[in-house]
């Protein structure tokens, strides 16, 4: 991979000074549709069984857990706990991802390190299974949480760290109009979640 970075797109600066911008809004526990997808707020009762199957499956399901923090479980019912937790939270704000075709929950995403009154928000904790990865419906399950943070609820600044990426991955992040930023190359240590230095 690269140390290339995009630079920033030219805009001539007014000078004029800046107002205050209004907040963002915190994300509702709402589904969002699109035409292949729909994003349902996490419910471990309704998707527990259907995530699991997508993530624990096989040892090639299992391989999705190589590069999140967390994972995998050693059967379903540690994982539907650990669910329970997630959507119990209110930051981060988990989303299951179900495409039309098969209508079954395939993966995972989430809003998350909100700063509303800031107008930041990332989008994080996203896992496919094998079903929806390289798939339209992959794209647009992201473009349309970046639709949402930025069009509805009035985000200005949309993060979106990684910790590993898998070698499919690498160098799509344009795909999304994501703009690299060099001062955060390294946000956390893949497993123990030590803040490194150096960004």
């Amino acid at each position: 991979m690269s140390d290339a970075f995009e630079t920033a797109y030219p805009r001539a600066l007014s000078g004029a000074p800046v107002t205050d911008f209004p907040s963002g809004l915190i994300p509702a526990r709402v589904a969002i549709e699109g035409r292949s997808i729909r994003l349902e707020p996490l419910n471990p009762v309704i998707h527990a069984a259907e995530l699991y199957l997508a993530s624990h499956g096989d040892a090639e399901a299992l391989r999705i857990w190589d590069y999140l923090p967390y994972g995998p479980w050693p059967d379903a019912a540690s994982f539907d706990a650990w669910l329970r937790d997630r959507a119990a939270s209110f930051d981060p704000i988990f989303y299951a991802i179900r495409p039309h075709g098969s209508g079954r929950a395939c993966g995972l995403a989430s809003f998350m390190d909100i700063h509303a009154q800031n107008g930041v928000i990332e989008i994080g904790g996203i896992w496919f299974g094998r079903e929806l990865q390289r798939t339209r419906g992959a794209t647009e399950a992201l473009y349309l949480m970046l639709r949402h943070a930025m069009g509805d609820l009035g985000y200005r600044r949309m993060q979106w760290r990684r910790l590993l990426q898998p070698p499919h991955l690498q160098g799509k992040e344009p795909r999304y109009g994501v703009v690299l930023d060099p001062r955060r190359r390294v946000a956390r240590d893949r497993r123990d979640h030590q803040e490194l230095a150096g960004r």
